[in-house]
């Protein structure tokens, strides 16, 4: 035989058993299930989280008959849920994932939020362009991100040091950046705290400078901020317009035909949101308008309300104190009357005659209120604030973008509805700013009454109890609170985006 085609024959031998080997492997090969794995289903459905304890699947020599269908825990809001066609980069075979999701019922489903790697851009400043005629040019995405983030944390710690400003410089891909954070306090009781930044780099013989500006929300930034769900309570018939907060787990119940509604965003620290009861269907969408976001940082409850009774406004302002426990009826034509509880015999009138009305409570005391307010009036009680009757604006926003109009409802306890008898059976309607360090409650909501309770405002508390049956809540955010708020109302340690345009100005350096 010719030697060099032996040494051919040879190798191609060699060849086709390395090839068989690696096609068959030396051994069964045990795929295993992890412990915990995640299924993406097409928008706008849930990313449904489903737990598994590690237990082998399926052998690779025994892949010609079908596996057996694993038994699994699963959550969700939608039924029935289809997944997505498996890829090369899921850890089961495309039948296993489907006959998986085929198992998922609505009886145990929560929300999850995937826990998936940064996406990272790399930085891209433009190029040096020898003309640009507006003088402009885009802040790329990932600066974007980058300055965002670097302004938010600037503005808190000035907040938290009670300082004017900061310069700064950093160095971020190879490039240095300079800034200058400028913090500007409200000019009075109404408006918000704000934070200029001003940002520069050099490019080339060129400076290009951004501002940002960001504002220090406000409890009723937020058209509900709760701090600790009761686990007793949740949201079955309830309409929710603007953002939403909750520091815990909070829960939710539909039915075929009814369904809780949030028509701003959502947002929880906790890692998921808990379905008591789900009969039917209902896809996220539905219920979650303008999104589900969980997972995010905590927003804390300070410790006690302090009144900013040295604003700037201070000197135009009206403040009047409650020694003992008081009733306070609101006048539409710009007053108020109030006389102390057990001697309604000495009602007393006085007109609003400042910018901003404070109506303060002393240690202990509780303040009742009702009526039409017009004017900008702040409630403040270290005990307990109780609504008696209807709380209206003169001049309603909705019908007059121009109202001014303000009235926030502040207690370190609790801010309470008062029980039927006392409200009157029917509806009931309550135009404020209310924030409760410890409870919003309503008082005898076991009642039969089957009313609505119309919250138009904001509504920010430690927790809340039932309304139902007495009322079915409807909750529908003041959209002037975006930009200013009841004098003196409190503040978040939360600062977010405001103004920006995102643009690089070109300068000579």
């Amino acid at each position: 035989m010719n030697p060099f085609g032996l040494i051919k024959t040879s190798i191609l031998v060699a060849l086709l058993l390395s090839a068989l080997v690696h096609a068959v492997g030396l051994g069964s090969v045990m795929l295993l299930v992890s412990e915990r794995f995640e299924i993406r289903l097409p928008d706008p459905t849930l990313l449904v989280s489903v737990k598994q304890a590690q237990q082998p699947v399926v052998e690779s020599a025994a892949l010609s008959t079908p596996p057996a269908p694993i038994p699994l825990s699963t959550e969700s809001l939608a039924a029935p849920l289809m997944p997505e066609p498996a890829t090369q980069s899921q850890s089961l075979p495309q039948a296993v994932l489907a006959e998986a999701v085929s198992t998922l019922s609505d009886a145990d489903f929560e929300l999850s939020k995937p826990n998936l790697p940064a996406i990272v851009t790399p930085p891209q400043l433009p190029a040096p362009l020898p003309d640009w005629p507006d003088q402009a040019v885009a802040v790329t995405q990932w600066q974007q991100n980058m300055l965002t983030k670097r302004a938010i944390d600037w503005a808190q710690q000035l907040a938290k040091q009670a300082s004017d400003g900061v310069e700064t410089t950093w160095r971020e891909q190879g490039r240095e950046y300079r800034a200058e954070v400028t913090m500007q306090p409200a000019q009075d009781a109404t408006e918000l705290n704000r934070v200029v930044v001003d940002i520069s780099t050099d490019l080339n013989g060129q400076r290009l400078s951004t501002r940002l500006q960001l504002k220090n929300l406000a409890f009723s930034n937020y058209a509900q901020l709760i701090d600790r769900w009761d686990p007793n309570v949740e949201m079955y018939n309830d309409v929710l317009e603007g953002r939403f907060h909750c520091n815990t787990v909070f829960n939710i119940s539909y039915g075929r035909q009814v369904q809780p509604v949030f028509h701003g965003e959502v947002t929880v620290a906790a890692p998921r949101v808990k379905i008591n009861r789900a009969v039917g269907a209902s896809r996220r969408a539905n219920i979650f308008r303008a999104g589900l976001h969980t997972g995010v940082r905590k927003i804390h409850l300070p410790a006690r309300y302090r009144p900013n009774l040295e604003a700037a406004d201070l000197n135009n302002a009206q403040v009047t104190r409650f020694a003992e426990d008081a009733a306070i009826q609101f006048i539409a034509d710009g007053s108020f009357t109030w006389h102390p509880v057990d001697k309604p015999e000495a009602r007393q009138q006085k007109r609003f005659s400042g910018s901003s009305v404070y109506l303060m409570a002393d240690q202990g005391v509780t303040l009742q209120v009702r009526g039409t307010v017009n004017g900008k009036v702040l409630v403040y009680s270290p005990k307990q604030i109780l609504i008696t009757g209807p709380l209206r604006y003169a001049s309603h926003p909705a019908e007059n973008p121009q109202s001014d109009d303000f009235l926030g409802l502040v207690s370190d306890r609790s801010i309470r509805v008062a029980k039927p008898s006392v409200t009157g059976d029917g509806d009931l309607t309550i135009h404020a700013a209310l924030y409760a360090k410890r409870r919003f409650a309503v008082s005898r909501y076991q009642h039969n009454g089957d009313n609505v309770l119309e919250v138009y405002g904001s509504l920010s508390a430690g927790t809340v109890t039932a309304t139902e049956p007495r009322y079915v809540t409807r909750l529908r955010f003041d959209e002037r609170l975006q930009a200013l708020r009841p004098p003196g109302f409190p503040s978040t340690d939360r600062f977010e985006l405001e103004d920006w345009d995102a643009q690089w100005r070109r300068t000579s350096i």
